[in-house]
């Protein structure tokens, strides 16, 4: 061999010849094996060769996939190395370091990386998107796994429906929650990989309106407490029923008088006063109900 002539400089000729400049750009995706670029199931020399192309800037024929077939040691890149780890493979070397040889999706599994257990107005988003990761054994994102969203609870819709990962492995969506008070759920899932769950409250909008629930229209001896209690409930605009609104109880008129006058509503939106007492003079008795204190 002629001085300064290094046999990756061979290699490398090789390698322009057998991948003209004319050739299609290089895909990403992917499925099947690392280290299988050519996709005909099986990891060859021209697996590496192809590595070898793409990382000296030419193009490969159709049907090649560059990313993440390529990346035999899983760097996330696709290197001059991963070409090594490719054709040393293929020659019987020991590699076992490297995934090279296993099928991309080893090992891949999805997680929540944020936006579950949320809480918020019924009809809006929550205040933070849902993210999943798709991730491998040690933990490093996966990019351009198709997630797909669905809704299995609460009525609300997300969007997008179906998005591949990113660079980093994640993807996020945007919830609408459902029209009614109460638990929304959602999951993201992929092929082969299952699928997560993300939960979300939806609550309601702020109150606006008191309507008499029991209590109303009744008779009792002056100076005696009536025999229900009165009791209302709080709704908001889309006459769903707020929780937790404060409501303070007065009486209006009588003379009489009531124990815990403040009061908050249960999740069915009803507060109800301890007690009313009438006062002492026969006669109407008034008794209201207003939302605050």
């Amino acid at each position: 061999m002629r001085a300064g002539f290094h046999p990756l400089t061979l290699l490398l000729v090789l390698t322009a010849l057998l991948f003209s400049s004319g050739g299609a750009a290089a895909q990403s995706g992917g499925a099947g094996l690392r280290g299988d670029v050519n996709g005909d199931g099986s990891i060859t020399a021209m697996d590496g060769l192809a590595v070898l192309s793409h990382v000296v800037g030419k193009s490969l024929p159709p049907g090649y996939t560059i990313f993440p077939n390529g990346d035999a040691d899983d760097s996330g890149q696709v290197t001059a190395l991963d070409a090594l780890i490719i054709l040393a493979h293929i020659v019987g070397k020991d590699v076992s370091l490297y995934p090279v040889g296993q099928p991309l999706d080893a090992g891949v599994r999805l997680e929540i990386a944020g936006g579950d257990g949320q809480t918020g107005v019924i009809g809006n988003p929550p205040p933070d998107f849902l993210r999943v990761r798709a991730v491998n054994p040690a933990g490093r994102g996966i990019r351009n796994i198709r997630i797909t969203w669905t809704v299995i609870e609460g009525g609300g819709s997300i969007r997008p429906l179906a998005e591949a990962t990113d660079n980093t492995g994640e993807v996020a969506a945007v919830l609408t929650l459902g029209p009614q008070p109460g638990t929304n759920r959602v999951t993201a899932s992929a092929p082969g990989l299952g699928s997560i769950t993300f939960t979300a409250t939806g609550r309601s909008s702020a109150p606006t309106t008191v309507t008499i629930v029991a209590g109303n229209n009744q008779s009792a001896t002056v100076g005696t407490a009536v025999a229900t209690a009165p009791s209302v409930r709080v709704t908001d605009s889309g006459n769903n029923p707020v929780a937790n609104a404060t409501v303070t109880f007065r009486v209006a008129s009588g003379g009489g008088s009531v124990t815990d006058s403040i009061r908050t509503t249960d999740d069915a939106g009803i507060a109800t006063v301890g007690s009313w007492t009438l006062g002492t003079t026969a006669g109407t008795n008034t008794l209201t109900a207003n939302i605050g204190s």
